[in-house]
């Protein structure tokens, strides 16, 4: 094997360890900024009846290779709360919440990110 074929599949394993390293603690990062921006939803969601409130969930797929998570209403009329009509104002509840939880999210991805190009 040439140096550089020993250097890439060096590469290839380092790549791969830090995979396995990175996905289950960048879930976990993910799942917890999901859960702050439905609780802070939920906090901020105008409350007639509840259903919009309670109809707040997350949900997340992954494995080792990917993560993927929502965070969302249910109830049909969500948007239009959130957005508002031409009769209605606008109740924003979501973008706020998401709003002041992203830099949180974006600095502990980070953290991540540096523990692993700095190698720990």
């Amino acid at each position: 094997m040439t140096d550089g074929a020993a250097e890439f599949t060096l590469i290839a394993q380092q790549l791969n360890t830090a995979s396995r390293e990175v996905m289950p603690r960048a879930r976990d990062v993910m799942k917890k900024a999901l859960n702050d921006i439905r609780a802070g939803a939920q906090t901020r969601a105008p409350v007639d009846t509840g259903a919009l409130k309670g109809s707040i969930t997350t949900s997340t797929q992954g494995n080792r290779d990917f993560a993927r998570g929502e965070v969302g209403p249910t109830v049909h009329y969500a948007g239009y709360v959130e957005n508002g009509t031409s009769r209605m104002a606008a109740q924003p509840y979501l973008r706020p919440a998401t709003d002041a939880v992203v830099p949180g999210y974006e600095a502990a991805l980070g953290k991540i990110s540096d523990s692993i190009i700095g190698g720990g």
